[in-house]
């Protein structure tokens, strides 16, 4: 079975290899971002190792519709507060509770795609299908296009298919005239596009994150003029 999402934002972010002060995003979803997603909206928290043991290794497709204008967003946190007081709970600190060594203002630089639209297709077991989507009409958590200030901007659940070629009767009413501007399939297939190495593939999520890696192709078409 396939369940059909409409990822669709003022802001989307897709990291996958950012650590520190640099936050980049890749122009299209990760797979670890959707099925974050679909855990969220079923309330499954923690490691979740068998759930994701039989929804990770289903291939996963993205259309891209959107212009994915890149911006840059330049923070600056926990500056100029007290250690103590209400101040305190501003400065940001380690995991453990306590304030890092060299603590005080964090420099941070954020990406995101802007006004980006991507039908993403997913392959579910039949016995998983109905639940996750009634969970994507009436989430447990709330949904995030990447990271939770990436808001959706409609719905995401679009509706199922039994068959992949029935995509496309499911986005016709929802995508109009908009032209598709790239495609990203798994595996390996340098004939067809750029092929891409993502360590985004999610084994465990929780305290302790494990991911292990894909190939994808990004297929690029351009609208006639």
């Amino acid at each position: 079975m396939y369940i059909v999402l409409w990822l669709e934002g003022p802001l989307q972010a897709w990291g996958h290899d950012s650590k520190f002060g640099v936050r980049e995003t890749l122009p299209f979803p990760t797979k670890s971002g959707v099925l974050g997603m679909i855990l969220a909206a079923l309330g499954k928290g923690g490691p979740q190792r068998d759930l994701l043991g039989r929804l990770s290794p289903l291939p996963q497709q993205v259309i891209s519709y959107g212009s994915n204008i890149q911006m840059t967003d330049y923070q600056v946190i926990g500056n100029g507060y007290s250690s103590k007081g209400w101040n305190s709970l501003l400065i940001p600190r380690k995991r453990d509770g306590s304030f890092s060594v060299g603590g005080g203002a964090k420099i941070l630089y954020k990406q995101y795609l802007q006004d980006a639209r991507f039908a993403v297709i997913i392959t579910v077991p039949c016995d998983l299908c109905t639940e996750i989507a009634d969970a994507l009409h009436m989430p447990v958590w709330p949904l995030c296009l990447g990271r939770k200030n990436c808001v959706p901007s409609r719905p995401v659940f679009a509706g199922i298919c039994e068959r992949e070629c029935d995509v496309d009767i499911v986005l016709k009413p929802i995508v109009g005239n908009l032209k598709i501007q790239f495609r990203v399939i798994e595996g390996n297939y340098p004939e067809m596009g750029e092929v891409l190495i993502l360590n985004d593939v999610p084994i465990c999520f929780g305290d302790h994150k494990e991911y292990e890696s894909r190939y994808v192709t990004v297929i690029k078409e351009f609208p006639d003029e």
